[in-house]
């Protein structure tokens, strides 16, 4: 099945704007052309959630269906709308800045998947284009424990949060067969407790 849609802001078609769509089918993204239109193709019967994104303006839909017959959403009409930045900085638990760490910002469970950013030098990130509402904010950064998702709620102007990371041990060893030959490429998973319980 396909989903055709249009992307406009204050009535008029706009180009250029970034389309993520997510659900049964798994995560496509397509930009609009210079007439605002945008078409995902091959997709599976169901609900889908859709992100659209241009310069500072944003649109988040979720519970869009995808049907044979009438019951799909025809053409979509995508209406951007003013929004404003989720920035803030990640640092370790003793306050350290951490640089190259992946921050995660998302509307809701499921899809589409979460947006996400590196930290510069500082730890500093920044999401542009973030409407009002509820977000779930992570982060994880190489030998740190990834951090619980953080509720954030945005209003109408620039939001600032600071986001802080435990270090993680590290579990180090050597694969061996039963003559103690090493063997290479194996698959090795590591799985316990946190002191939190998870």
């Amino acid at each position: 099945l396909a989903l055709e849609g249009i992307v406009r802001a204050g009535g008029r078609a706009v180009g250029g704007a970034v389309v993520a769509i997510g659900g049964a089918s798994g995560t496509r993204t397509a930009k609009s052309g210079p007439d605002g239109e945008f078409s995902f193709a091959g997709l599976a019967e169901g609900r889908y959630a859709l992100r659209a994104i241009h310069d500072n303006d944003a649109a988040y839909l979720d519970g869009v269906m995808v049907a044979t017959g009438d019951g799909g959403s025809g053409v979509l009409t995508v209406e951007l709308l003013p929004a404003t930045s989720v920035g803030g900085r990640l640092r370790e638990r003793g306050g350290k800045p951490i640089a190259g760490g992946e921050v995660t910002l998302a509307e809701a469970a499921g899809a589409p998947p979460p947006r996400s950013t590196t930290t510069d030098n500082e730890g500093n990130f920044r999401f542009a284009a973030v409407l009002p509402g509820s977000y779930a904010l992570g982060a994880h950064a190489d030998g740190f424990y990834p951090a619980e998702p953080k509720t954030v709620r945005v209003g109408k102007t620039a939001a600032s949060v600071e986001l802080r990371l435990d270090p993680g041990a590290i579990v180090e060893g050597r694969v061996i067969d039963e003559r103690a030959q090493p063997v290479a490429d194996a698959a090795v998973e590591v799985s316990g407790e946190a002191p939190d319980g998870t």
